[in-house]
């Protein structure tokens, strides 16, 4: 039964000894305590990374814990597709954090003029007081283009010196750079333990690096160390000012440094938490248990939240692609009744383009396409052969693209990236590629309809 315990209560749910309490209502639970602890040191991964005590945290590395890592990858993954696909979420999401921004400022009369000015390049004069959000916007977009390197010194200046006057290492000396001003600390006789508000100033140093050692060696899975990061500044507070941002931006410049591409989901939540008796609580029992694990619980839980959040938005856009792409099939049929009638009052197509159809219950068709010879006795219908003659007068085309450019070729249609995606049963982004090859290959001229690209077949002679 307390095998059961430890397992139900630190993978299913990782719980503190007052929840566990709480719980399972029993006025004493030392020993069923003492099985949780006994069962999760078998997991516990200790770190180079220590207490303002000199004691190293460690990390629990449960099955649950686990589990949560891996449906947290695969959610990224489908984001970082999602996100190939629309290109203006990144843009949606930097408004999104710079109103955050606006809430831990406490500014309650910034206009949108001014949140889409500054993340579209569009405004002029930003005005002084509104400078903050301009520099955190720099930030970000200094992360996005990081040259892959070591999070170390010199990273934390870089960040630091843009949010503080708005430029690049402006910072030169470390003593510029970290807190000089001492924190205060309590001590509660009850627990036998020492509370800091911060790191006292003399440690500073040295704790930032065995940060930039432990970090840098990689030995967890990036969220899992990502968290731990974003822990150790929020907990230790090198820096004079400005602490809870560059906790955000340090986490998200290592994440991205890591294939973990969220540099634009919007993480500053966290910060709006910082004060809740939620956070409080998880902060004060990794400083008690020296267990970190209970922040990498939290952490993973808003980090879903967020994840969750961007695949409802992506999956709108998504719809809505959809929709559009129906919309601009509907004004497409419109185009084919006028746009044939068109090139033949004109003479625009060239009798050689021309090809008999067979002949189906004595009717004869006839059908221009662009290809300027099929073979004899090949018709239109018979797509794969007329594809692998294709890819032999053009040997970059793709089997996909050449079969769906065998049944797509007539003159005066116009063809969709829904189409193609149907048709070859590819992702859209797939799609999307594939028909710009087509067009750039010269066998499709890529047009817009109602803001979106449609491809109709050139004549090829």
């Amino acid at each position: 039964m307390e095998r059961d315990f430890a397992y139900r209560f630190t993978n299913e749910v990782y719980a503190t000894k007052e929840v566990v309490k709480k719980t399972l209502n029993i006025n004493s639970i030392d020993h069923i305590w003492d099985t949780i602890l006994a069962y999760r040191k078998l997991y516990n991964k200790v770190l180079d990374l220590f207490s303002n005590d000199k004691k190293p945290f460690t990390v629990c590395l449960c099955e649950g814990i686990l589990k949560r890592y891996i449906d947290l990858e695969k959610k990224i993954m489908d984001i970082t597709v999602l996100n190939a696909q629309y290109q203006n979420n990144q843009i949606l999401n930097s408004k999104t954090i710079l109103r955050i921004i606006t809430q831990i400022y406490d500014f309650k009369d910034v206009s949108d003029t001014i949140i889409n000015g500054i993340v579209e390049n569009t405004i002029a004069q930003i005005p002084y007081h509104y400078q903050i959000f301009n520099k955190y916007y720099s930030c970000l977009k200094d992360i996005e283009i990081c040259y892959a390197s070591l999070l170390n010194e010199n990273t934390i200046k870089r960040l630091f010196s843009i949010l503080m006057h708005g430029e690049i290492n402006k910072i030169d000396e470390i003593n510029k750079l970290y807190r000089v001003t001492e924190l205060e600390s309590n001590f509660d006789p009850y627990e036998n333990f020492r509370h800091y508000e911060g790191s006292p100033t003399k440690n500073i140093p040295y704790l930032m690096e065995i940060l930039f050692d432990d970090i840098n060696e990689n030995k967890l899975v990036s969220l899992i160390e990502g968290g731990v990061l974003l822990f150790y500044i929020l907990y230790f507070k090198p820096f004079e000012i400005y602490n809870e941002e560059m906790a955000i931006l340090l986490t998200k410049y290592y994440l991205k440094n890591h294939n973990e591409n969220l540099v634009y989901l919007p993480l500053e939540e966290l910060i709006l938490d910082l004060n809740s008796d939620e956070m409080k609580k998880v902060f004060l029992e990794c400083e008690k248990s020296l267990d970190l694990t209970y922040f990498i619980d939290m952490f993973f839980t808003k980090l879903d939240k967020f994840l969750q959040e961007q695949q409802k938005n992506l999956k709108h856009q998504q719809e809505l692609e959809m929709q559009n792409e129906i919309l601009v099939e509907d004004d497409i049929n419109n185009l084919d009744n006028t746009s044939q009638t068109f090139l033949d009052d004109n003479n625009l197509v060239n009798q050689d383009t021309k090809v008999e159809m067979s002949r189906f219950e004595g009717v004869t068709f006839e059908r221009k396409v662009s290809m300027p010879i099929i073979p004899k006795g090949l018709d239109e219908k018979d797509a794969s052969l007329v594809a692998e003659n294709l890819i032999e007068i053009c040997p970059t085309l793709k089997k996909g693209q050449a079969e769906f450019y065998a049944r797509h070729c007539t003159i005066g249609k116009y063809y969709t990236i829904q189409q193609y995606k149907i048709a070859n049963k590819v992702a859209y982004e797939t799609a999307r590629t594939s028909m710009d090859n087509l067009a750039d290959l010269g066998f499709y001229k890529k047009e817009k309809i109602r803001n979106k690209f449609v491809y109709t077949p050139i004549i090829r002679s």
